[in-house]
């Protein structure tokens, strides 16, 4: 594969997800802070932009921030599920 076709496939695939994260994440602010849910879909946002706008660099740096992101909502909702029981 060429490097753009890599690009663009990775492309299609973070449109997938911030699609799927969009209809999931109404549901999730039920567990989540709304900011700490938009953070998410942000970021999903920033990386297909500047892959789109071939800036290989500055997506990868807002993969690696959802990336936390998601790491830090994962500490989160461990939280909350230990707080039930």
């Amino acid at each position: 594969h060429s490097n753009a076709e890599s690009e663009m496939g990775l492309y299609n695939r973070l449109d997938v997800v911030a699609e799927y994260w969009a209809k999931k994440e109404n549901w999730l602010c039920l567990l989540f802070n709304h900011k700490d849910m938009a953070e998410v879909g942000k970021e999903l946002e920033q990386a297909k932009s500047y892959l789109k706008l071939k800036n290989k660099n500055e997506a990868i740096v807002h993969l690696e921030l959802l990336r936390e992101d998601l790491l830090s909502l994962e500490h989160i909702l461990y939280f909350n599920v230990q707080n039930l029981f």
